[in-house]
């Protein structure tokens, strides 16, 4: 896998569409499925990922770990992509990869439970 491509969002977000009504009496049961669809898909692709990856200050939702590329994911239900961006920055999930010469991209990414879909969704690059 090279950059992330912008469509990748997109295909998610279609993908969430044909998944089954999720259980509104518990958000984190909606984030823990996200956070699965998302393993399974880079798994399938061949991808190496990590999901609720431990830190010394939290831990991060998924990361995706290639020769090139480190891609951080922090999934917010009903809160902003850039919450979750503040997540990763905050808790410098991205400071253990930082000697390994590879790019490193930052995904916050936030989910509706009223839409039941991605809304809102940041990238920064390292």
């Amino acid at each position: 896998m090279t950059k992330l491509p912008r469509s990748f969002i997109a295909q998610l977000k279609t993908l969430s569409c044909s998944l089954p009504y999720a259980n509104n009496k518990s958000l984190r049961l909606v984030e823990r499925d996200l956070q699965n669809v998302i393993y399974l898909v880079f798994t399938i692709l061949g991808e190496f990922i990590i999901s609720e990856a431990h830190f010394s200050k939290g831990r991060a939702d998924s990361i995706l770990i290639n020769k090139d590329y480190v891609y951080i994911f922090e999934f917010k239900i009903d809160q902003d992509a850039q919450t979750a961006l503040n997540q990763i920055n905050v808790k410098n999930y991205a400071g253990r990869f930082k000697m390994d010469g590879k790019q490193i991209f930052k995904v916050g990414v936030s989910f509706s439970s009223a839409e039941k879909n991605i809304v809102d969704w940041k990238v920064e690059e390292e």
